[in-house]
């Protein structure tokens, strides 16, 4: 796998591959005559080496992999839509060996597995990490921020919201939005909510047209001040 700083690779070895050679090669900097996967993954190309012992791309790995029984190696580069290398596919020989048709087949299709798993994997780790970012702003702010579904339906009710309307997180999650407004304003508010969602809008400040209010677990009331905003999610 490519590392951050895209120089160096490290090894993601199957159990077969000696373990003291992948120390030797962790991490592997990357140039246009490091073995084979150092090779492919500097020029962006498959590299096919039939024979370690009289690859020039090998001189400085050679007798290494030699001592432990790697005589050929095949490599394929893991390349993004957007032409990023994420890291190689290789196959390691205990004896010269050129590759015919369906080996270049196989080695292909391999990588391309791969790329689907490390780009999935990133993806993943993206969203994990943008989440724990934004629970962690959630967790601070001292506004209140709700979010609703389609049928609004409290989805999100952050700290600050427990404090202004004295309800835990638990008491409010998945029932309806009416439960924090005024009885006199649930029709109205929520005829604002239906025609705020089919509307070109994005965001928009509430409280042009009337006061917007809140009710607290106790029944009390309170004017507020509130912002509106939507994302169209799957």
């Amino acid at each position: 796998l490519m590392d951050p700083d895209g120089e160096h690779l490290w090894p993601t070895a199957g159990p077969k591959v000696p373990t003291e050679w992948s120390r030797m090669i962790t991490p592997l900097r990357i140039g246009p005559s490091v073995g084979s996967c150092g090779t492919a993954a500097f020029h962006k190309r498959r590299v096919i080496t039939t024979d370690v012992a009289t690859d020039p791309a090998w001189a400085g790995y050679g007798d290494a992999a030699l001592r432990f029984g790697i005589r050929a190696a095949w490599s394929q580069p893991i390349i993004s839509k957007d032409q990023q290398v994420l890291g190689t596919f290789a196959m390691y020989f205990a004896e010269p060996r050129s590759p015919g048709d369906g080996d270049l087949q196989l080695i292909e299709a391999a990588g391309h597995i791969a790329l689907i798993a490390i780009e999935r994997f990133r993806a993943e780790e993206a969203a994990r990490t943008a989440q724990v970012r934004f629970e962690g702003i959630l967790a601070i702010a001292q506004d209140g921020i709700i979010s609703v579904d389609s049928q609004q339906r409290v989805i999100l009710f952050n700290q600050g919201a427990e404090e202004i309307f004295g309800y835990s997180k638990n008491e409010v999650l998945h029932r309806p939005l009416d439960m924090l407004l005024p009885q006199r304003f649930e029709d109205v508010h929520r005829r604002h909510i239906d025609e705020f969602a089919r509307s070109p809008e994005v965001a928009r400040t509430m409280g042009h047209r009337r006061e917007v209010s809140g009710r607290r677990k106790d029944g009390s009331e309170f004017p507020a001040e509130a912002s509106i905003s939507k994302l169209n999610l799957d």
